[in-house]
């Protein structure tokens, strides 16, 4: 036990003094035992006794106290020990952790958030070091609270609420003014605090899904000409597109990466997006192919894709594949959560084993040109 054991038990107690300075409870004296693991030896007791000191409170220097003990060593002889470092003041307890200036900003942001709102001491004091994260945020955070609080909000979008702060700001902080929202309508148990959009009912700009026609005669015929453009899932439920393939891609890039193909269209899902392409009457009146990145998450994506529309059928997401592409396989940086090869075909699930079993993923962007060509040159080559 030496003198930085005790600085790094003080540090603990950092939280709690911010708790009680938030509640205005007097500071209550700190009492840390000595310790039983005295040194051996007359060096590392001398540089022991020497830290000890350099911390020891004076006349004209803040620190803590120490009640010394008298204890005799077989080997080093008749010697002195702290029984006990006393730290006695706040002001002792911030110098020798180093707290004297972030207690000064502290007690400032303190002050004019409890002038702000007197309710808010007991938020603050679930998470006390909250007042120093958020040190350059809280004049924009007090203005986005105060007007969600006090108007009717539902008429704007997240980034244009006229409030005086940046336009990503609210979606940088949404967190903490979502948590600070719900501890003011602690009453309104029926608020939604999953989301700002959710909570205040803001307006949700709609999610645009790039499409690509593949067949060039089918864009003349239904966009004007345009092969390649955004449409919300609305849109698509308002159509009736003759087509016979429909293209599902979980990346953007392997929208283009697809080659021409007659009667077919090809939708980037965008990853988790997925799930909002539900309840689309037309798309189980088509051959419907998927391809996404050989992960974990393709694959959960896969078989959310066979949920909404079990005729779903794989491309590019076989064991085939990814041994053809086995240089391309990279690390993933986190491990797999769990081996799930439920709703898979064999091909699929011996995949995704290999996968599992070395921690890697192959990402479409990485597949072969000439692969892709010829795997999906012929509807009779797709994996089932």
């Amino acid at each position: 036990m030496n003198s930085v054991n005790f600085i790094q038990q003080l540090e603990k107690k950092y939280v709690g003094f911010l708790k009680n300075r938030i509640c205005e409870n007097q500071f209550e004296q700190i009492i840390l035992r000595g310790g039983k693991n005295k040194p051996d030896n007359s060096i590392d007791l001398h540089n022991a006794i020497k830290m000890f000191l350099q911390f020891e409170k004076t006349e004209d220097k803040k620190g803590w106290d120490i009640e010394w003990e008298q204890w005799i060593s077989k080997k080093i002889g008749k010697q002195r020990w702290p029984n006990n470092v006393i730290v006695n003041t706040a002001e002792d307890f911030l110098f020798l952790i180093q707290k004297e200036k972030e207690i000064l900003i502290f007690d400032q942001i303190l002050a004019d958030l409890k002038r702000w709102r007197q309710g808010i001491t007991g938020w603050l004091v679930k998470d006390p070091e909250v007042l120093i994260k958020h040190i350059d945020n809280w004049a924009g955070l007090c203005a986005v609270v105060d007007y969600l609080l006090s108007n009717d909000a539902t008429t704007y979008y997240i980034r244009n609420l006229p409030v005086p702060v940046h336009t990503k700001f609210i979606e940088e902080n949404e967190r903490i003014i979502l948590s600070l929202l719900q501890h003011f309508n602690s009453e309104k148990d029926n608020i939604d605090y999953t989301s700002l959009n959710h909570a205040v009912g803001l307006k949700r700009k709609p999610v645009l899904f790039p499409i690509r026609w593949l067949d060039e005669e089918l864009a003349v015929q239904n966009t004007q000409g345009m092969v390649v453009l955004g449409a919300t899932p609305e849109n698509l439920r308002n159509r009736n597109w003759e087509i016979t393939e429909l293209w599902m891609v979980e990346n953007e890039t392997a929208l283009f990466m697809l080659p021409e193909r007659k009667h077919s269209l090809a939708i980037c899902s965008r990853g988790k997006a997925l799930e909002l392409l539900s309840d689309i009457a037309w798309f189980n009146n088509v051959k419907l192919y998927y391809w996404g990145d050989m992960d974990e998450d393709g694959y959960a994506m896969l078989r959310q894709c066979r949920k909404l529309y079990p005729h779903t059928k794989s491309v590019l997401m076989d064991i085939d594949a990814l041994l053809f592409h086995s240089a391309e396989i990279h690390k993933q940086p986190t491990k797999y959560r769990y081996l799930n090869l439920s709703e898979l075909t064999f091909t699929e699930g011996n995949a995704l084993e290999r996968l599992f079993e070395i921690n890697g993923r192959l990402e479409q962007e990485s597949l072969s040109h000439e692969y892709i060509i010829k795997a999906i040159s012929h509807e009779d080559t797709l994996s089932h």
